[in-house]
């Protein structure tokens, strides 16, 4: 059984409470039914009937253990639209067991979430193609025994392990991960070929195409409740010590008021982000420490999801990317000395964002913050709790080292950090200070 990474948030760590079912495996001459108990990351089965008559339970002595890890594969049998079983792999064999679909549905969203599964064309009916891509692709499909929606995303393997190593990543962490503000992964299968995951369905667009859609500009009362919403995904993944790494509007999906964060494709954990993809992202949405890491060899941290939500902030504004060139090379470069000349509320917003220094930049946790006083009073003065929050002139001009960015959220020296409770002390006594 592998062990639990020192990385997982805290939702991996709460234990489970244990799930019980009646399972038969069917044989020639007479059924045998087991007690199947699955608990964290063990399943056994325990026989229980004899003749017909129910016997005394040696739960000590099951007749089948299977520890539960990420590599552990197992095959659903469906008949008829119906899901009326599985199989594993037990001892050079595969063992087939029966049982109730209802029982069965609820193992099945236990497990979905533990291990990988295998054949999944016999599960979801294709339906289309959503996003194609020398990754792979996206599409939509349909759960064949409850006809539910899914989107399934099947990366293509290139027998590299980096690469495999990568999408377990993704996998983990999106295992790891439940909000309201973010997509929700249902399971997993694998190929040869292909890892599949599959994840719930999000009506509507996603704010790269609301944005290009939209006749007339959006308006500003939306555009803060978008951003409020992405930076509620934002405080709950960084609390929970993950880096998204790719903010863009292609990556948030927004229907009837509702966000949702998608894509974990260059998510990592806080301590990896020199391991894993270190120079990562999407042009007009990079932080500027990100693009000089081979540079200067500093870990960054959690402040670069700022500045790509600052990014996608000014895109809502302007329906543009952020320094647009038509040099790629030139547009990044851009980004890093970007001065905004726009003295309006949200363009004040979109300037201290995307701060090229991230000790000048906010927290995820103090934007929030902020736009809720901004929602609670049209005319909050961006400029004023910024100069209360930030001391800009003992600013140092070098980034954060790793050991700094781990306790980014409770370091009582870090000066570009504030908890919620002092941000709303400041917003308040600011506040007091406008209407005076």
């Amino acid at each position: 059984m592998q062990k639990k990474s020192l990385h997982q948030p805290f939702l991996l760590t709460q234990l489970e409470v244990p799930f019980y079912c009646r399972v038969v495996r069917k044989h020639f001459f007479r059924d045998r039914v087991y007690q199947l108990k699955q608990h964290n990351n063990l399943i056994t089965m325990t026989y229980v009937l004899e003749f017909g008559i129910l016997q005394h339970q040696n739960t000590d002595a099951p007749k089948y253990i299977m520890n539960i890890e990420e590599s552990t594969t197992f095959e659903w049998l469906i008949k008829q639209q119906r899901l009326v079983g599985f199989k594993f792999p037990y001892r050079g064999n595969y063992k087939e067991f029966y049982a109730d679909q209802t029982d069965l549905i609820q193992l099945r969203m236990r497990l979905g979430s533990k291990m990988t599964f295998v054949n999944l064309a016999q599960t979801y009916k294709y339906l289309s193609t959503l996003e194609a891509g020398s990754f792979g692709q996206v599409t939509t499909n349909e759960c064949c025994f409850n006809n539910k929606k899914v989107a399934i995303k099947h990366i293509l393997l290139n027998g590299k392990k980096d690469q495999q190593k990568t999408i377990e990543n993704e996998i983990q962490i999106l295992r790891s991960i439940k909000h309201p503000r973010l997509v929700e992964i249902y399971e997993v299968f694998k190929t040869e070929l292909y890892y599949q995951i599959v994840t719930e369905f999000i009506e509507g667009d996603n704010l790269k195409q609301l944005i290009f859609n939209k006749s007339n500009q959006i308006k500003n009362e939306e555009i803060l409740e978008i951003m409020q919403q992405l930076l509620e995904a934002l405080t709950y993944l960084h609390r929970n010590q993950i880096l998204h790494r790719d903010i863009k509007p292609a990556n948030i999906m927004y229907h009837n008021n509702k966000l949702k964060l998608i894509d974990f494709g260059l998510a990592c954990y806080d301590g990896k982000q020199l391991i894993e993809n270190p120079n990562c992202g999407t042009e007009g949405y990079v932080a500027p420490e990100v693009l000089n890491v081979h540079q200067t060899k500093i870990n960054y941290d959690f402040k670069v999801d700022v500045f790509g939500a600052g990014c996608v902030l000014y895109m809502l504004l302007t329906g543009t990317k952020f320094q647009q060139s038509n040099q790629s090379n030139a547009s990044f470069q851009k980004n890093k000395t970007y001065q905004n000349s726009e003295n309006s509320q949200l363009f004040e917003l979109v300037k201290i964002m995307t701060r090229p220094n991230p000790l000048d930049r906010p927290s995820s946790f103090q934007i929030l913050e902020l736009i809720r006083l901004i929602k609670e009073n049209c005319a909050y003065d961006i400029s004023l709790w910024y100069g209360s929050a930030f001391n800009l002139s003992n600013s140092t001009h070098s980034y954060q080292t790793a050991s700094t960015a781990r306790h980014i959220h409770t370091s009582k020296n870090q000066k570009s950090v504030c908890s919620f409770n002092s941000a709303r002390g400041i917003g308040q006594n600011l506040s007091k200070q406008i209407q005076k």
